[in-house]
C-alpha cells in the first residue's frame, strides 16, 4: 500500500464519486481508504460498471464516515466488509487474507471518555480478526508521534516531531499492546514532505499518524559487523559468551515455542553487540562537507520564510540561494570526480611503471629500460624457439635434422 493511502474527499455524491475516481485511476491504485465521507447511511454501490465499488460507513449525521474504494484486479480479492461507525470500518482482503480497519481517532481536543470509548472499539474489533490473519490498521489517528528511544521498536527514527502528545502516547500504546509498529515514522525523507496537515496561515504544520502494521514487516534490528569474527579470538569470545547467555534445556522445556524464541533472540542480539559491534557504513557522497550543509540551511531558511510570507522579495531570496546551492553542489561533485580521476590514473601509472620492472634469473631487479627489453626478449624466443644450444638456434638445428646433416 503506498504511503498515504487515506483520502478525505469530504462528500460522497455523484459528482464527488467521478471527480474522486477520476484522481485515483491514473495511480494504478487498488484500494483506498475513505475518511469524512459525510455521509449517513452504511452502503456497498458499484460505479462504471462494477469497475469501482464503494464501502461506506456513515453516521447519524452527515459528519465523518469512513469507508473503502476498491477499484480493478482487488475487486475480486474483497472477502468481507463490516462497518463498526461512523468512525471505523474494516474491509477484509482474500490473498494472505488481510484484515484493513480504518479508523478516524478524535482529535486532541476532544474529551477523554470519546477518546478511551474510541479505543475501547478499536481494540475490541482488532481483537475480533483472525489470529492468523495480517492486519493493517489505516487511519487519521490525530496523533503527534515524537522521537524518544523508549518508544522504539514501536516507532521509527523519522518523525516529524520531536515530542508527544496525548493522543500520539494513546496510539503507541495500542501498538505496543498489539505488536504493532507505526510505519508512518520509519520513512526517511525530508522534513517538507512529512507534513500531512498545515495550517491556513502556512506556519504550524503537523504529521497525523496514518497507518500502523504487525511488527514483522519493520526493519527494526541493527545491522552487525560479523567481519570481526575473522579474528580467532574475538570468535572464541563470541562463542563463549554465546554459550553463556543462552537458555538451558531445562528452561526452554518449561515453557512454550514463542517464549523459547524470544530468549534465544535475546540472547543472540545481546552477545552481538557486546562481541560484534554495530556495523557503520561510510557516508554515500564524501564530497558533501561543511559548505554544502551551510548552503542547504541556507536554502532550507528561505523556503520557510517564502511559505510563511509569499512575496516576491522572499521568492527572489529563494531562489538565489537555491541557485547558488545548486552551484556548490556541482562544483564540489566534480572536484570529487577529478580527484577520483586523478586516483585512477595514477593507479595505472604505478601498474605501468611495475610492468617495465624484472628480475633476472638470480632474483636481482633490472630497472634499466634497455635491459628489461632484452630480457623479455630472452623469455619469448626460449618459450616460442626453445633454448640456444653451441649457438645454433633451435630452428636451424630442426633445419639440419631434417636435410640429414
Amino acid at each position: 500500500m503506498p504511503d498515504r493511502p487515506i483520502h478525505k474527499p469530504r462528500s460522497l455524491n455523484s459528482v464527488g464519486d467521478r471527480i474522486l475516481l477520476e484522481q485515483l485511476e491514473p495511480h494504478k491504485f487498488g484500494i483506498v481508504a475513505l475518511q469524512e465521507i459525510c455521509r449517513k447511511v452504511e452502503k456497498v454501490w458499484e460505479v462504471r460498471d462494477g469497475k469501482a465499488q464503494f464501502h461506506q460507513s456513515g453516521g447519524a449525521t452527515n459528519e465523518l464516515g469512513t469507508g473503502f474504494v476498491v477499484l480493478g484486479r482487488m475487486l475480486d480479492r474483497v472477502i468481507n466488509w463490516k462497518a463498526m461507525n461512523e468512525k471505523m470500518c474494516v474491509l477484509s482482503i482474500k490473498g494472505r487474507f488481510y484484515n484493513c480497519p480504518v479508523v478516524h481517532c478524535p482529535h486532541e481536543g476532544r474529551p477523554d471518555d470519546e477518546k478511551e470509548a474510541f479505543y475501547a472499539q478499536l481494540e475490541a474489533t482488532y481483537d475480533s480478526c483472525s489470529p492468523r490473519d495480517i492486519k493493517i490498521v489505516i487511519g487519521d489517528m490525530n496523533a503527534q508521534i515524537g522521537r524518544k528511544a523508549m518508544y522504539r521498536p514501536v516507532i521509527g527514527p523519522c518523525s516529524l516531531h520531536t515530542d508527544t502528545n496525548d493522543n500520539g502516547q494513546r496510539c503507541i500504546n495500542f501498538a505496543a499492546s498489539r505488536g504493532l509498529v507505526i510505519r508512518s515514522t520509519f520513512f526517511s525523507r525530508k522534513d517538507i514532505h512529512k507534513a500531512t496537515w498545515r495550517s491556513p496561515d502556512n506556519i504550524q504544520q503537523t504529521k497525523l499518524t496514518t497507518s500502523s502494521s504487525k511488527a514483522d514487516f519493520s526493519q527494526t534490528s541493527l545491522t552487525y559487523a560479523p567481519c570481526a569474527l575473522k579474528d580467532p579470538q574475538a570468535a572464541e569470545n563470541y562463542a563463549h559468551l554465546l554459550d553463556e547467555a543462552l537458555p538451558s534445556s531445562g528452561e526452554l522445556n518449561a515453557s512454550n515455542l514463542e517464549d523459547d524464541w524470544s530468549k534465544i533472540s535475546f540472547a543472540i542480539e545481546e552477545t552481538a553487540t557486546a562481541v560484534l559491534g554495530e556495523e557503520t557504513t561510510s557516508p554515500r557522497n564524501d564530497w558533501f562537507d561543511g559548505e554544502c550543509q551551510q548552503a542547504m540551511e541556507r536554502s532550507k531558511t528561505a523556503r520557510k520564510n517564502y511559505l510563511s510570507i509569499a512575496t516576491r522579495k522572499n521568492l527572489a531570496k529563494y531562489r538565489r540561494a537555491r541557485n547558488k546551492l545548486i552551484t556548490i553542489l556541482r562544483r564540489k561533485k566534480r572536484q570529487q570526480e577529478d580527484r577520483d580521476r586523478d586516483e585512477q590514473n595514477n593507479y595505472f601509472k604505478l601498474m605501468i611503471r611495475a610492468s617495465s620492472m624484472r628480475r633476472d634469473e638470480e632474483g636481482n631487479l633490472i630497472t634499466s629500460e634497455r635491459e628489461v627489453v632484452d630480457k623479455w626478449q630472452q623469455f619469448f624466443d626460449k618459450r616460442l624457439n626453445g633454448e640456444i644450444v653451441d649457438g645454433v638456434p633451435p630452428t636451424s638445428r630442426r633445419s639440419s635434422e631434417k636435410s640429414g646433416c
